[in-house]
């Protein structure tokens, strides 16, 4: 299956770029309702005349109350504990825990990279030495489910969720001075019942941004009553956030509700969202065509596949198509760095991550995966970007390897299978012994990384490096045997990374720096064997942007990181991607208009006029 998918894929690809003839886009627009001069739509949105795509409108004025949002969720999960990291509770923690602050959401634009507001912050206030951070909290309320019962959230809250981080919390290498000399909380405090004091060790200039991390395993608040017995939270949820846990059976599906008592719930109309559990990719889109579910993915994230979108516009016309920034790569390759493990980890050889990085045609992944030869032909012009260790939409940190700015080590990027197969011979690896490729199969890290996983194995086998692939069980041995090990297993593997703070420093530092916790890959440098040491000039980087507060020089940290790293190749995040084009159900309004990772359900709501509310 895999091979008759790669050779089909890239063979198309291949004769596409070669110049051979598309569909012709005129019928097809016609099909679907465009190419004429009447834009608009019976939603409010406007269509331009020429193309597919609704522009985003704001419909907050006409906003009503109510109804059930028809979702799903793509796993089962492990924990709901909102301090313990995992992939699949990640977005049902977001929208049922509060934190202090939150990523700053554009509105009918981008969002600024590392612009945060308050969460349960209502203000706050840096010591003219920027080693004490005072907070006032927000009028906020628990919701209204036993032990809480809805009672008012103050400062003792705080006090109790930073210990139980601090002393659990996967992420607490973050935050916690306690847990790691690298990171700033040293303490927290409250003088009185609405304000908490933060004493940090060193001035932080990421500091908003950690505590901004949406990733489950930070620093989330949660109620005092957690330590009794009749409340664990790996088991329910329990609170301040804009939706509250109603239902949830194992294996089928969780349903939320409304927390009419949420501190910013002005711009909260949704009653009700369903998530049935629906693993399969097939399964979920023929639900998603059949309006069993309203949006399938989001805007930033969508997960109808790029060669899936416009036949399932064609079958289904009343679909709306948004086309939203390039999309976020957050997937990962990494390696195995124990020197124990001798020939069975080659890539702690940096010819051996050059060759891989070689051996990828990042154009050629990005066609494939998102479809822009095919959307091309049909006018709609997606942007494409390469990835470098920093997301590509991350303007003014993000340095593209095709552009004059990144430098000489730009070259470690290009696609070249003649110089892959060299390096490869000459770190004594040509003709070796097959590879352990491990990856999780069971739709935990969404339904294309799978695929994307295969093209990339088959990209290195081309250049001669025998990777053969490994699914490993997500719920049994993923993280005690590959992806919490820091390097300790054989061979190579992909993952999706945690990354869920909006600073780069802090980013760089979970992962590339040896005191980073447990997403640190375990890597070292060429001149110095020590494994889990850490290459000291990328360190020294790391730990400089974490210290500097003015941003500009922040940036060109960011950018000499970029280049330092590319000879390198510890951790070569996937190719690139496109910009994103999701098919959203018309009954789903404000689709678009506020922008960013922080953003799920907040300030859209749902038209029971429009299908297929209204078949």
């Amino acid at each position: 299956m895999q091979s008759n998918y790669w050779t089909g894929r890239v063979n198309r690809r291949r004769l596409m770029q070669a110049g051979g003839t598309g569909i012709a886009a005129a019928a097809f627009l016609a099909a679907c309702g465009g190419g004429s001069d009447s834009g608009g739509t019976s939603g409010g949105e406007t269509k331009d005349a020429t193309s597919l795509v609704t522009k985003p409108v704001d419909q907050t004025k006409d906003a009503r109350k109510g109804g059930t949002w028809l979702g799903t969720h793509n796993a089962d999960i492990q924990t709901f504990d909102p301090h313990f990291q995992s992939v699949p509770n990640q977005p049902l923690t977001q929208i049922v825990y509060s934190r202090l602050f939150k990523a700053k959401p554009g509105m009918l634009k981008p969002a600024i990279w590392g612009e945060v507001a308050g969460d349960l912050a209502e203000s706050y206030e840096y010591s003219p030495d920027k080693l004490t951070l005072t907070i006032k909290l927000k009028a906020a309320k628990w919701h209204n489910l036993p032990p809480v019962n809805g009672r008012a959230l103050d400062a003792s809250d705080v006090l109790f969720s930073w210990q139980r981080l601090e002393k659990t919390g996967t992420n607490r290498t973050l935050f916690a001075n306690s847990a790691s000399p690298a990171a700033p909380i040293e303490s927290v405090t409250s003088p009185d019942p609405k304000t908490v004091v933060l004493k940090l060790k060193f001035p932080s200039a990421s500091l908003l941004s950690t505590l901004a991390t949406f990733t489950a395993g930070s620093f989330y608040i949660v109620p005092k009553e957690a330590d009794t017995p009749g409340l664990d939270l790996r088991r329910t949820q329990i609170g301040s956030g804009p939706f509250m846990l109603s239902e949830y059976t194992p294996s089928s599906r969780y349903v939320y509700k409304r927390h009419d008592g949420y501190h910013d719930g002005a711009n909260l109309y949704i009653d009700q969202i369903n998530m049935p559990i629906v693993t399969e990719y097939a399964t979920a889109l023929a639900q998603f065509r059949n309006g069993a579910i309203y949006r399938y993915g989001t805007l930033a994230a969508p997960s109808v596949r790029g060669e899936d979108v416009l036949s399932t516009k064609k079958d289904v016309p009343a679909l709306q198509l948004f086309q939203g920034e390039v999309q976020q790569q957050t997937y990962s390759a990494f390696f195995g760095w124990n020197p124990a493990l001798g020939n069975k980890a080659p890539f702690r050889d940096r010819r051996m991550r050059q060759a891989l990085s070689y051996s990828w045609d990042r154009d050629l992944f990005i066609d494939a995966n998102y479809n822009v030869s095919d959307y091309k032909k049909q006018g709609i012009d997606l942007e494409t970007r390469w990835n470098t260790p920093i997301y590509n939409v991350a303007e003014g940190w993000w340095v593209d390897p095709k552009g004059k700015d990144f430098g000489p080590n730009a070259k470690y990027y290009k696609y070249d299978v003649a110089e892959a197969k060299k390096l490869i011979s000459a770190a004594g690896n040509a003709g070796g012994e097959p590879v352990d490729a491990y990856y999780v199969t069971t739709g935990q890290y969404g339904p294309n990384f799978n695929r994307q996983v295969e093209i990339l194995i088959n990209f290195a086998n081309e250049a001669g490096m025998k990777l053969q692939a490994k699914p490993i069980d997500f719920n049994t041995d993923w993280r005690p045997k590959v992806a919490d090990t820091m390097g300790d297993f054989p061979g190579i593997s992909f993952r999706t990374f945690p990354e869920g703070s909006q600073d780069w420093g802090d980013r760089l530092y979970s992962v590339y720096h040896p005191k980073g916790g447990i997403n640190y890959t375990g890597l070292f440098n060429t001149d110095n064997s020590t494994w889990k040491n850490g290459d000291p000039k990328l360190t020294e980087i790391i730990e400089k942007v974490r210290t500097e507060f003015d941003t500009p020089k922040r940036q060109a940290l960011i950018k000499e990181f970029q280049q330092v790293d590319a000879p390198e190749m510890y951790r070569p995040r996937f190719p690139g991607s496109a910009a994103s084009l999701a098919l959203v159900w018309p009954t789903v309004r404000n689709e678009g208009v506020y922008t960013g990772a922080d953003i799920q359900y907040v300030g859209q709501w749902l038209d029971p006029t429009q299908p297929p509310a209204k078949s």
